[in-house]
């Protein structure tokens, strides 16, 4: 029996007993025959092979080409010497592969793997999927596409995105199977390359810091629940969902809190003015940590940007939105919502109807002042403020925070400072308030 095997998965290639004749093909003559090998029937309407690939052309010339692809192709897929019928034959309006032609391919062969998989025997169910894994790794008729036939592009669009789903089924049942199997390595390689091919999918973060945490190895598992905050907030501006903030709080339950933790927790009760306290990066990457899903934890970063005002103020704006809800922050005075909006929108999605009042600059940073003084007055006496590279706060920000902290001596939070101790912005404030080091 003649024997035709096609790979679909990847680069495409035909073999005719065992011969590779792709470059004997003409793309169109390719197309077809990988279009025939994967119906249920190997057959396919004459209307839709002219319907795929020339659209564009005439009724007549449509079919005139059809008919000289399907002869050209039984011209290169002669059969063996005693079987004198033609590999494409035609049934009424049908082009058919001939039943007497064994056909194979890879995309019927992986498909029947995984309808069959037996997880009783762990290593043959590993065995087949990690060779699952290895076909499906290609992309369905890779860099196959024809200007002009829009509906087979879309065909192979929605096929490629089937077999990438498969793709992925395998690898997530392959990361379950070798975690099982205390091979905790492997669990964690395959989960981190379906990451680089979907860095926004929340719980695959979830999958890796729970195998790591069954390695004993918090550290690694804090850098995935970091590196997942991150990429949400840079690609999304969204914070992690509630049952993966769940996780972290798991990760950080399975060590003893630090003697410098312990020391910020007692810090933020006592009842006492506004309180400054600084720290080397690494206790401040730590206590970030902690307290990264507490109710009234704000973290803001200043940057090396010369003559932009208010830059670190608008940061934190948008720290408490992401905290907050718009809902409770349209609680506050109109007047304050007002005069914040002028240094972060974001404060009013919808509507921006509020006439800004006129008068000088020096007027408009007296009323954003006391908007800001308003704001942080709003929040609870557990409030810890982290600010890293404080020495590079914007010169507008660093005269409000100077503001803030001598004339509000009711705010009973802690302010968490790194960067440079060096610098002249820490030299200025130890002139008139204390800086508690740690």
């Amino acid at each position: 029996m003649d024997k035709l095997e096609i790979h679909l998965l990847g680069e495409v290639k035909i073999f005719w007993n065992e011969k590779n004749i792709t470059e004997n093909l003409s793309t169109k003559a390719i197309a077809i025959l990988c279009v025939l090998s994967i119906t249920p029937e190997k057959s396919c309407s004459r209307d839709k092979l002219i319907s795929y690939f020339w659209q564009s052309s005439k009724d007549n010339a449509a079919k005139y080409n059809l008919r000289y692809t399907l002869w050209s192709m039984r011209k290169i897929l002669k059969t063996n010497e005693e079987n004198t019928e033609s590999i494409i034959i035609n049934i009424k309006d049908k082009c058919k592969i001939n039943s007497k032609v064994e056909v194979i391919t890879d995309v019927y062969e992986v498909n029947h793997v995984l309808e069959f998989l037996n997880e009783e025997n762990k290593e043959k169910y590993i065995e087949k999927l990690e060779w699952a894994r290895k076909i499906l790794s290609g992309e369905f008729m890779e860099r196959v596409f024809f200007k002009s036939c829009h509906e087979f592009n879309d065909w192979i669009f929605y096929m490629r995105e089937k077999f990438q789903r498969a793709y992925l089924d395998v690898l997530h049942k392959l990361s379950q199977a070798y975690s099982m199997g205390e091979n905790y390595l492997k669990s964690i390689e395959i989960l981190e390359g379906m990451l680089r091919l979907n860095p926004l999918q929340e719980e695959l973060y979830v999958e890796i810091i729970e195998v790591y945490l069954k390695t004993g190895n918090r550290k690694a598992a804090l850098l995935q629940y970091e590196k997942c905050c991150d990429i949400l907030r840079d690609e999304l501006n969204v914070s992690p969902m509630e049952s993966t903030k769940k996780i972290y709080k798991k990760i950080i339950e399975s060590e003893k809190t630090s003697y410098y933790i312990k020391e910020v927790e007692t810090k933020i009760t006592r009842d006492e003015h506004v309180r400054i306290l600084f720290t080397e990066k690494e206790n401040f990457e730590n206590l970030k940590k902690k307290f990264f899903c507490e109710e009234e934890y704000f973290y803001t970063k200043c940057y090396p940007i010369k003559e932009v005002d208010y830059y670190w103020m608008s940061e934190f704006i948008e720290a408490i939105i992401n905290k907050k809800e718009i809902c409770a922050l349209n609680n506050i005075p109109e007047m304050i919502r007002e005069s914040l909006s002028i240094i972060q929108i974001e404060l009013f999605p919808i509507n921006h109807s509020y006439q800004m009042r006129g008068g000088s600059r020096e007027g408009e940073r007296i009323r954003i002042f006391s908007a800001m003084n308003y704001l942080l007055k709003t929040l609870n006496k557990k409030t810890i403020i982290f600010i890293e590279n404080f020495q590079w706060i914007d010169d507008v920000s660093f005269e409000f925070f100077k503001y803030f902290v001598l004339k509000c001596k009711n705010f009973k939070g802690l302010f968490v400072l790194s960067g440079n101790y060096k610098d002249k912005r820490f030299e200025e404030l130890e002139e008139f308030i204390t800086i508690e080091k740690m």
